[in-house]
């Protein structure tokens, strides 16, 4: 199972690395590569952290990419960078091999794991997921934006055309 587990990570961590280097994102590829050469040497929990932090951004960049191709048309760039999507995913399921990896626990330590995942979820919710969804029903796309502001320039030009036509 450990096996599957490298595979699916590293090549999440390829994608994400081919993306960064493209961007000249250096810094951002430096830390994903020392935390890749950490990752076979991490006890389980740690795997498992930094795969399902590594799937979460690599999706992220993934859903930008469908944005940005959505938005703006096909590129061979953008093409290539929807691969993000599955392969972040593929991280999301190396991060649950490696928690299945674990050993057993006693059930007390289990409810406490338990308690604990449920309040981090809870306080994500609200410090995250909750302005997100509230933002974006209050947000316009980019069309209506641009509508607007093209309607406030051209009724800004003839009031100034006006206010000039006045002086005379």
């Amino acid at each position: 199972m450990r096996r599957y587990e490298h595979v699916l990570f590293f090549a999440a961590v390829a994608a994400a690395a081919v993306t960064l280097g493209v961007a000249g994102h250096w810094s951002a590829l430096l830390l994903l590569v020392t935390l890749a050469a950490l990752y076979a040497r991490l006890p389980a929990g740690a795997r498992a952290a930094l795969a399902a932090v590594t799937g979460a951004f690599v999706v992220f960049g993934g859903v930008l990419a469908l944005l940005e191709l959505r938005w703006d048309g096909a590129t061979v760039r953008d093409v290539a960078q929807l691969a993000l999507l599955p392969l972040g995913v593929a991280s999301l399921g190396a991060g649950v091999l490696a928690l299945l990896s674990r050993r057993r626990t006693t059930w007390p330590r289990r409810i406490v794991r338990w308690t604990l995942t449920l309040g981090v979820a809870a306080l994500l919710a609200l410090q995250v997921i909750v302005p997100g969804v509230a933002a974006m029903r209050r947000g316009t796309s980019r069309r209506e934006t641009a509508q607007r502001s093209s309607s406030c320039t051209v009724a800004a030009a003839r009031a100034t055309a006006s206010s000039a036509m006045q002086r005379c």
